[in-house]
């Protein structure tokens, strides 16, 4: 239908103007693919050359940690690129005018900025995704080609399809689970984006650690920082008491 195809149109708009959002993932992975294929210490020969214990669920908990690491430190870039993308693209369109033309076009305000919800919360960290998938199959290619000779390829670098489909089907299940999780921050950040004339960043983070430093002067607890940091963790279980500081601490 039009409006779909006008969506995807704004979408891809985003991609062109914006194309940190892809070219930083491919930078980062064709980092690690490089870093793969260097000659290292583990070749035969190398500091490496003894016998290493190992079994085979040892290669997989191996196999399973290496490409999770990857694409860890893919979505870590990408939580990076898109804090700053989501606080500056409705103000640079204010700014530098382009919004005068697109206004100009049969293009509502909503489908403008659903676009660029969509492509932070859902398409891109989809398309990181597939790139860490891609990247590490041909990693673990690389190393196995270079390190089969090596006692420590046949023991630790051996593929697992079971394993692998276990892994990238969850990440795939978490990706619409984080969108809808971050939705509302990334809102957060598109309404200050969209507000504020000058100093996006500043407005961004200044009015949550104010909340959070009036908590702490008003009623002498964290609670509003706690649940923010909860949120941009991705709701993993933080012990609050462990992060909530000691008010004699502060004092000292």
């Amino acid at each position: 239908s039009f409006r779909v195809r006008t969506l995807l149109l704004l979408i891809r708009r985003e991609y062109w103007e914006h194309r940190v959002l892809w070219s930083a993932p491919l930078v980062l992975a064709a980092i690690y693919l490089l870093l793969c294929m260097l000659p290292t210490a583990v070749a035969p020969g190398g500091m490496w050359s003894g016998q290493m214990p190992g079994s085979a669920a040892a290669g997989v908990r191996l196999f399973v940690r290496l490409q999770v690491l990857f694409a860890g430190c893919l979505f870590a870039l990408l939580a990076i690129v898109e804090f700053f993308y989501l606080t500056d693209c409705l103000y640079a369109e204010r700014r530098d005018r382009s919004i005068l033309f697109w206004k100009s076009l049969p293009v509502s305000d909503s489908a403008t900025v659903l676009s660029k919800l969509l492509v932070a919360v859902l398409v891109t960290p989809l398309g990181v995704l597939l790139l860490a998938i891609v990247v590490n199959t041909l990693a673990f290619g690389a190393l196995y080609i270079r390190l089969r000779e090596h006692p420590f390829a046949w023991k630790f670098m051996q593929w697992d399809t079971a394993a692998w489909l276990r892994l990238n089907g969850a990440l795939l299940l978490h990706v619409p689970v984080l969108a809808l999780w971050y939705a509302p921050l990334a809102g957060y950040q598109l309404l200050v984006s969209a507000w504020a004339r000058s100093s996006v960043f500043v407005w961004t983070v200044l009015p949550l650690l104010a909340l959070s430093l009036a908590e702490r002067f008003a009623f002498g607890s964290w609670d509003f920082g706690n649940y923010l940091m909860y949120r941009i963790l991705g709701g993993f279980d933080v012990d609050r008491k462990s992060t909530r500081l000691n008010s004699k601490s502060l004092t000292n």
